[in-house]
């Protein structure tokens, strides 16, 4: 998204930075979601309170680091909360994955999120929802067939035909609900 972003002229920016509020405020009312900035207080920080789809989260102002959390989904009930807030750099060490995890980079991932990142933004330039597949696969559109990628292949073993069937239906699950989200 940055770099889709970084690639727009001055004026392409300013449209999608004007696009975005006006169409991001009629997101939020189409799909019920409260936003409430600094509506409250945690360890003396003034936060925002953001409730969508069962859960609720309170930020620092004007950030996404969350404070606090309550989470209401299918009669599973989780909550968060920070008991302390330190100030200063983070050590390097907190960004580095636990010994034992591999990461592996899923090259058809990024290139289908590229793809929504191009069209979110050319949407945002143009002021219009984001269109829904016709079906083809040009850019902006998206079939969801899985495909075999890692920088760790060999220690990734592939997927069966009934699991590359459930990602599938995943995805395009995925799919329609962010269609849902920015127009037909």
């Amino acid at each position: 998204m940055i770099n889709e972003y970084s690639n727009l002229s001055s004026s392409d920016k300013n449209k999608v930075n004007n696009n975005a509020k006006k169409m991001g405020v009629q997101i939020m009312n189409d799909s019920q979601v409260q936003f409430k900035p600094s509506s409250s207080t945690i360890l003396g920080y003034k936060c925002d309170m953001a409730t969508i789809a069962g859960g609720t989260t309170y930020t620092f102002h004007g950030t996404s680091v969350e404070l606090k959390s309550n989470y209401d989904m299918t009669g599973m009930k989780i909550s968060t909360e920070a008991t302390k807030v330190t100030k200063g750099p983070v050590s390097s060490d907190k960004f580095s994955p636990p010994k034992g995890i591999i990461i592996n980079h899923d090259r058809s991932s990024e290139g289908m999120l590229k793809d929504m990142a191009h069209e979110m933004i050319t949407s945002l330039v143009e002021g219009k929802p984001m269109k829904a597949s016709s079906g083809s696969q040009s850019r902006g559109q998206y079939s969801a067939q899985p495909q075999h990628y890692s920088s760790q292949e060999n220690r990734s073993p592939k997927k069966t035909n009934s699991e590359e069937k459930g990602v599938t239906q995943d995805l395009q699950q995925v799919m329609k609900g962010l269609q849902g989200l920015f127009g037909k």
